[in-house]
């Protein structure tokens, strides 16, 4: 596994109060996310983007270029997993991301408990069997919970198709991040 922050002080807290010091199967790399995927050759088999900092979202990190690079580091069967916040707008806020996710991946789901979940995988995929594998039995407690709140609202994202992708010469995701938190427009 491997953990990438821009800032050293994020990985300093993660070695000292969550136990990822000298792990053999634990790598923390202090670096911005998108360039290190951009130098990375690894494939990865799950890749969690939570890059979003008291609910802004840097634009770089949103586009269709970013989620065609990160796809580019999934293997076959890879699953890209995003954490959006999205208190106050909803389905209306992460509809320009969902249809950003669809430029780049075959098959995109969300969950929205609080926050959303925006799941991608890297190879075509049908709702009914994640579903099923959702449903499995689960041993761990804290996945157990976390699938407890997801299974009931996961479901195929949608987006409308008039709705263009952010791209990295074209998007307003600071509007957007802006309007989310404070309610203007």
């Amino acid at each position: 596994m491997t953990g990438v922050d821009l800032d050293p002080a994020v990985l300093d807290v993660a070695r000292a109060y969550f136990g990822l010091k000298d792990h053999p199967r634990i790598r923390l790399v202090a670096d911005d996310a998108r360039w290190f995927l951009a130098q990375s050759r690894e494939r990865y088999d799950v890749i969690a983007v939570d890059l979003y900092v008291t609910g802004t979202v840097p634009f770089f990190a949103a586009t269709q270029e970013f989620f065609a690079l990160a796809r580019s580091r999934l293997t076959e069967d890879g699953v890209l997993i995003m954490n959006m916040l999205s208190r106050r707008r909803g389905e209306e806020h992460i509809a320009p991301f969902v249809r950003t996710l669809q430029a780049a991946f075959p098959s995109v789901y969300a969950a929205s408990f609080g926050n959303y979940l925006l799941i991608a995988t890297n190879r075509p995929t049908e709702l009914a069997a994640l579903k099923a594998r959702l449903d499995a039995e689960v041993s761990d407690p804290n996945l157990a919970h976390v699938l407890t709140r997801v299974r009931p609202t996961f479901r195929t994202a949608a987006a409308s198709p008039a709705l263009a992708p952010f791209r990295d010469d074209r998007n307003d995701v600071e509007f957007r991040s802006f309007r989310l938190l404070h309610g203007a427009d």
